[in-house]
């Protein structure tokens, strides 16, 4: 029943979300014509262009009609796709969950991220599991951490565990942040993810990103950002001493 009540809310968000894009997109009279004539079709438009669902905005709302319209069944059949042999068609498959949120896809993701032998399929998989909330969401992360072969799954699993509040998960996002034998890369988005979060629990990642990022203006923005809107006192004493930081633009 817990399960039912998950899926019925993610459904919810999802059809607030498109109706929302619908209404920002045109006026309902002057609809554009839907991008697909059937899932197949679509489906296969996005294993040609793993990408069509973050770049193409009306092809993404027709998309998400098309699985609510097939309810239960519109997302059996994209959790068939993460068992196909094609990594293409468990990319494509990983991309639709993260558009659908359905709880129902936190233990064949979490399996994902970690038996999958394609390591941007086990990323994409890791980037649909870290947006889950639900019954075994946060345990998936750990796993993966603990057991995935491939590193942007760790670190995207680190991201999902601050997202989850999860003390320990903020320490070792912090730990692998300030290591600098880690990828430079995946260190700063992993950085820079923590700015997008509302949690005062990451505020120890938050301040090395500031302290490491101080001589751009774009992030510090982002940080400044950040402490005015995480809950708590802490956050005060650091906006405070970034006012009295003569490295900063007035604007700042």
């Amino acid at each position: 029943a817990r399960l039912a009540a998950e899926r019925a809310l993610a459904r919810q968000k999802v059809e607030t979300a498109i109706d929302d894009g619908d209404a920002l997109a045109a006026p309902a009279k002057d609809k554009p014509a839907p991008t697909f004539a059937n899932f197949d079709e679509a489906l296969a438009a996005l294993r040609e262009n793993p990408n069509m669902l973050l770049v193409d905005a009306q092809a993404a709302r027709d998309f998400m009609k098309m699985l609510e319209a097939l309810g239960d069944e519109g997302t059996a059949k994209v959790l068939a796709l993460l068992e196909s042999e094609e990594s293409a068609d468990r990319i494509a498959a990983a991309q639709l969950l993260l558009q659908l949120g359905d709880p129902a896809a936190i233990k064949p993701l979490g399996e994902a991220v970690i038996n999958d032998p394609d390591a941007e399929a086990a990323a994409w998989a890791s980037q649909a599991l870290i947006r889950l909330d639900g019954d075994g969401a946060k345990e998936a992360l750990q796993n993966a951490l603990a057991n995935s072969p491939h590193e942007a799954v760790k670190v995207n699993s680190l991201w999902g565990l601050c997202r989850h509040e999860d003390p320990e998960g903020s320490a070792r996002t912090l730990a692998y942040y300030e290591d600098a034998g880690n990828n430079a890369d995946m260190r700063r988005a992993l950085g820079l993810g923590a700015l997008a979060l509302n949690s005062a629990s990451v505020m120890p990642v938050v301040d090395a990103v500031s302290s490491r990022e101080s001589d751009s203006t774009g992030i510090m923005q982002r940080v400044i950002d950040y402490y005015g809107r995480v809950p708590g006192p802490e956050a005060t004493p650091r906006l405070i001493a970034l006012s009295q930081t003569a490295a900063l633009s007035d604007g700042l």
